[in-house]
């Protein structure tokens, strides 16, 4: 009999395992499809943060039942500074706002600025990220440059490369300019929803322009990306002189914030 209750303890236990992995698989499928989580107790941890509960599940950690998330917020200068956080899968919640009802959206004015901003953010993240490459694969073109310099047998090809580090010179000063609006966009929407904190007749009624600047953002980007494809496959036949000079390392690997981004300057390490 004892033998009996403690095979079925034992099987209980496997059960309540199983259905507990189950629901954080399901849990996290749920996270990586959704753009908006809220966080629970966030708050208490970070104060004033503009968007407050709302944020982007940036990472997922499975074994360790992890979320980072990314909260925007305002330094004290107005600088826009990207919050990255850990939190347990538990207190991360996946925000639908399709699924709410129409009256209960609207009422929720931070929300309604955190469907607006926080996709803006993903795409400035991963904009980032291409201008970092960009940046790379010109150092790439200046060091190749100099070796065909010296070269008795490629010599004649230093117009070519000189031609392709004034086109990718020029893709930079175009990111220099877009990475300057998403931050201006950024920031004046947290800007606005701590306005409409305080007086909520001061939400904007019209999102129109808003939207439109987005798309324009998003358009220059995707011209960007094609541009760094295209400069990427010139480097293509350089592969072996590449491979022994490894690129940079990730800046934002495990940093608990971002760089400040100043309201009218762009960062100059970029």
């Amino acid at each position: 009999m004892t033998i009996f209750f403690l095979l079925l303890f034992c099987f209980g236990l496997v059960v309540l395992a199983a259905y507990g992995l189950s629901w954080r698989m399901n849990r996290l499928n749920s996270l990586r499809s959704h753009s908006i989580v809220a966080v629970q107790g966030v708050e208490a941890r970070y104060p004033n943060l503009p968007l407050q509960q709302y944020g982007i599940a940036s990472r997922l950690n499975s074994s360790s039942g992890r979320v980072q998330v990314l909260f925007p917020k305002l330094t004290e200068r107005g600088d826009v500074e990207y919050l990255f956080s850990w939190h347990y899968i538990r207190d991360v919640t996946p925000v639908d706002p399709d699924a709410m009802p129409l009256d209960a959206f609207r009422r929720d004015s931070t929300l309604h600025t955190a469907c607006e901003v926080l996709p803006v953010i993903r795409d400035h993240l991963e904009f980032e990220q291409d201008a970092l490459h960009l940046n790379e694969q010109l150092r790439r073109l200046d060091r190749l440059a100099d070796l065909v310099a010296t070269s008795s047998f490629y010599g004649d090809q230093v117009e070519i490369y000189e031609r392709a580090i004034a086109e990718v010179d020029t893709a930079l000063l175009k990111a220099r300019d877009l990475h300057k609006l998403y931050v201006r966009l950024v920031r004046e929407a947290l800007i606005g929803v701590q306005i409409a904190g305080y007086d909520p007749s001061n939400i904007r009624s019209d999102r129109l322009t808003f939207e439109l600047e987005h798309q324009r953002l998003r358009e220059e980007y995707r011209h960007l990306k094609d541009l760094t494809a295209a400069y990427t496959d010139l480097m293509l036949g350089d592969r072996a002189d590449l491979d022994a000079h490894p690129a940079a390392s990730n800046p934002n690997s495990e940093d608990e914030t971002s760089p400040n981004f100043p309201p009218d300057e762009t960062q100059d390490d970029r």
